[in-house]
């Protein structure tokens, strides 16, 4: 029962019912208990296990409703990425504003704001983890990062690397910054490993220039970089130069680096841009759906995630999942009969 085989359990009825009748046990006492073993082996679990399932439902919903907010920053900080862009879809759902990544305005978690909204958080950024919390303090102890300069140096000095960098411009979380400067996140990431050289050789520069400094560096790092950041900051002749100056990445690349390192799609949805074209299609959104539905129509990006052959046929499979917005849609091909057309057939049908 415990496993999950009902099969097996069926194949053993008379066999335990032969002995428990044999043992003096009525036959509708026989039945009614027998009835209680099919739905055991369906699902089901101990009284103590409900009970503390049934507090925990009601502690949740409570929260849910009286503090929106900051149940649903929780459930995000706490989320692996896939759920993400589900838990987003959600929020917005109730009328919740999510702010993208901001690297002068996030914290480390996913947070609720004064006014209600929700500031994603840097942690859960693609490659960036544990930079979080170095970028937060670091931001905290010498105030908002001014530029680019600023913060590439800055990232220099308290360790934080290209990885972390490329996917804070990626996820769209130095927009602020990349704007101000009339830069696109591609110029950026295309850039950094530049900058980040720059930034190096300056600070070696330093080191050799001034002694003191070089040895306050082995005893106190925090102290070394503050006076180092001062001496380089200060000097304006100091800039980053851009070996290329490339546009912004297209937009279907742009959401898809969002999606990769945000684990959501920051500044819109590839399916957006066809909203009339999919409303006239009668395409629903998935929560819509009903379990009674024999058709339905739904539109979105499709993706094959992998091929693998059955254990027991051995015949070829699919698995394949369908984003839409919002919510995603996962399949098995031979579970479920996917009828794809292409973007301008549907366009062709849509003009006759």
């Amino acid at each position: 029962m415990s496993k999950k085989h009902l099969d097996e359990l069926v194949a053993a009825k008379d066999k335990f019912t032969e002995g428990i009748r044999k043992r003096g046990a009525k036959e509708n006492d026989i039945a009614a208990f027998w009835d209680q073993l099919l739905e055991f082996a369906s699902y089901a679990f101990n009284k103590s296990h409900a009970a503390a399932y049934s507090v925990m439902s009601y502690y949740t919903a409570w929260l849910k409703h009286y503090y929106p907010a900051e149940f649903m920053a929780s459930l995000l900080s706490y989320s692996i990425k896939d759920d993400i862009a589900k838990y987003v879809a959600d929020a917005k759902g109730y009328g919740i504003t999510v702010l993208a990544p901001d690297v002068n305005r996030s914290i480390v978690y996913t947070a609720p704001t004064k006014n209600g909204e929700i500031r994603i958080g840097l942690e859960g950024l693609k490659d960036v983890s544990v930079a979080a919390d170095k970028l937060v303090k670091e931001r905290k102890a010498r105030g908002p990062y001014k530029d680019l300069r600023d913060l590439i140096l800055r990232c220099t000095l308290i360790g934080v690397g290209k990885s972390p960098l490329e996917s804070l411009a990626k996820s769209g979380a130095l927009d602020g910054i990349l704007k101000a400067e009339s830069r696109s996140r591609r110029q950026m990431v295309e850039n950094l490993p530049e900058y980040i050289s720059e930034c190096r050789k300056r600070i070696k520069a330093e080191l050799k220039a001034d002694e003191t400094v070089a040895s306050l560096l082995e005893k106190d790092s925090e102290q070394a970089n503050a006076r180092l950041y001062a001496m380089i900051s200060s000097d304006t002749a100091f800039v980053l130069t851009d070996e290329v100056k490339l546009d912004e990445y297209d937009d279907n690349e742009l959401l898809k680096l969002e999606k990769d390192f945000a684990g959501y799609y920051v500044s819109g949805s590839p399916v957006e841009k066809y909203a009339d074209l999919i409303a006239n299609q009668g395409a629903k959104p998935i929560a819509e759906i009903s379990e009674a539905a024999e058709a339905v129509v739904l539109a979105g990006t499709s993706r094959i995630s992998k091929n693998f052959r059955r254990r027991r046929t051995k015949k070829p499979c699919a698995a394949s999942s369908l984003r839409t917005q919002p919510g995603r849609l996962r399949s098995s091909a031979l579970l479920m009969r996917m009828r794809v057309l292409p973007l301008r057939w549907v366009k062709a049908l849509s003009s006759v």
